[in-house]
């Protein structure tokens, strides 16, 4: 599914692909995405591995992401938030989990 995100983000997924990491707004691409190989969007800067929940939370619901030194980054979200943002946007027929 999350390369049906991408491609609503106007993402090419038909092939590898680099784009910018949102989190600390670089000038050059710093994530990479490959559908053959992940479904996670890797920073070969920071390190990050992003899902699809990740993504939809960074993207969908402006979610902060913790940058400690010492960790990997994360975005903070509560996973419902994300999960029925995420069922909205990719127009999945599921039931939504309450609040």
């Amino acid at each position: 599914m999350i390369t049906q995100y991408l491609n609503i983000l106007g993402l090419p997924t038909d092939k590898p692909f680099h784009c910018v990491n949102p989190n600390h707004k670089d000038r050059t691409p710093s994530m990479s995405f490959n559908s053959k190989d992940s479904q996670h969007v890797h920073c070969f800067g920071c390190h990050a591995n992003w899902d699809l929940f990740d993504l939809i939370a960074v993207n969908e619901l402006d979610a902060p992401v913790i940058d400690d030194a010492n960790v990997e980054p994360k975005v903070q979200y509560r996973f419902s938030d994300a999960y029925n943002r995420a069922i909205q946007v990719l127009g999945v027929n599921v039931k939504p989990i309450a609040q």
